[in-house]
């Protein structure tokens, strides 16, 4: 299940550097990134709006993905278990993010990458995950109905 974290986040951050890079390419050039749009105040708009939504991208994703690249490697998962507390039923993108509870009332938001069925609230879960990007796998899961 490893590689599969690993190629998701891969994949992710992949396509966001690509974006930067064209992004500071584009900026670096000044070249316009709407041929069409003959307003510069707009497109002026347009680079610093890109700008800032890019710098967060890169510092809520991909620097967290990056900073878990020892313990992708040295297989050190962080692991809990407890309820389901939010609704998480099964699509068609292989993630979706689940919220669980502890014993401790520890609340975290772990987006879960793999195959599971539906997590409804009250499930019992056991997950291990990164600790810097908060992406993992399901270990157990009890339907409770």
């Amino acid at each position: 299940m490893g590689k599969i974290l690993m190629i998701y986040l891969g994949f992710r951050n992949g396509v966001t550097i690509i974006i930067v890079i064209v992004y500071l390419y584009k900026i670096k050039k000044r070249e316009k990134f709407f041929p069409k749009l003959d307003d510069p105040q707009l497109e002026t708009g347009i680079k610093i709006i890109g700008g800032v939504l890019l710098a967060g991208v890169l510092v809520f994703c991909t620097i967290p993905a990056g900073m878990d690249i020892p313990n992708m490697i040295h297989e050190d998962y962080l692991y809990i278990e407890g309820d389901a507390i939010s609704n998480s039923p099964e699509d068609t993108r292989y993630s979706r993010a689940v919220t669980i509870e502890n014993e401790d009332e520890k609340k975290i938001t772990i987006e879960i990458v793999g195959t599971c069925s539906d997590v409804t609230y009250g499930d019992k879960l056991a997950l291990k995950y990164l600790p810097h990007s908060k992406v993992g796998f399901v270990v157990k899961h009890e339907t409770v109905e």
